[in-house]
Order: C-alpha cells, then sequence, then structure tokens
C-alpha cells in the first residue's frame, strides 16, 4: 500500500512536470525570442541615434532662425539708413536749389538765357513770320 501511494504520488509529480512543459516554450522558441530581442535592441540603439540627430539638427535649425533673423533686422537697418540718407540728400538739394534762386544765381542764369534768345535771328526782321 505505501508503494502504491510512493507511485501515485510519483504519477502526480510526473503529470504535473508535463504540464509546466507543455506550458514552456521549445527551443524554436527561445531561439526567435532571442533573435528579436536583439532586433530591439539594435532598433533601440539606431532611435537613440536618430534622437542624437534629431535633436542636433534642431539645435541647427534653431541657430538658422537666429541668423536670419538677424540679417532682416540688419535688412531693415540699413534699408532705414539708406531712406534716410536719401531724404537728407533730397533735403540738402533743395536748400541748395532755394539758396541759388536767393543769392541771384537765377537771376544770372536768366540773363544768360536773355542773351542767348537776342542772339537767335528774329525772322521779324528778316521780313518772315515770327519764329515759335
Amino acid at each position: 500500500v505505501e508503494k502504491d501511494v510512493i507511485i501515485q504520488e510519483k504519477v502526480e509529480r510526473i503529470s504535473m512536470l508535463t504540464k509546466q512543459l507543455t506550458r514552456k516554450p521549445g527551443t524554436e522558441v527561445t531561439d526567435k525570442l532571442k533573435i528579436k530581442e536583439n532586433e530591439v535592441r539594435e532598433k533601440s540603439r539606431q532611435m537613440k541615434a536618430m534622437a542624437g540627430e534629431l535633436n542636433m539638427n534642431q539645435a541647427q535649425v534653431n541657430e538658422f532662425k537666429k541668423e536670419v533673423n538677424r540679417l532682416n533686422n540688419e535688412l531693415n537697418d540699413l534699408k532705414h539708413k539708406f531712406f534716410e540718407q536719401k531724404k537728407k540728400e533730397a533735403l540738402n538739394k533743395d536748400k541748395e536749389l532755394q539758396w541759388f534762386a536767393e543769392s541771384g544765381l537765377a537771376c544770372i542764369e536768366n540773363a544768360y538765357c536773355e542773351e542767348a534768345k537776342s542772339t537767335i535771328p528774329d525772322n521779324r526782321k528778316l521780313g518772315g513770320k515770327k519764329s515759335p
């Protein structure tokens, strides 16, 4: 009887171990699992490298944006200075013309024009029509 109990316990133990073995994956599955784990490690390494490149590229983009803003500001400043200079030149030219007009140089110029007109022959003296 005692032997039967021991045999029964052994049979139960064997059936329990058999069930455990059926639940465990086989060598093919463990080999596939190792391959997949290696692939995941490689993809993780690639992803970390790409994340580093992305950060580097984003920093470079930010630097380029700063440079573009700086150049735009510089361009606007130069445009402002250019137009201010043109305005000053126009004012100086107006002042110069006004000075000429006030100083009598315009009269000298008019006298020169009158003298030039008097040297042109008058067609009425020649018996012809008045020149236009």
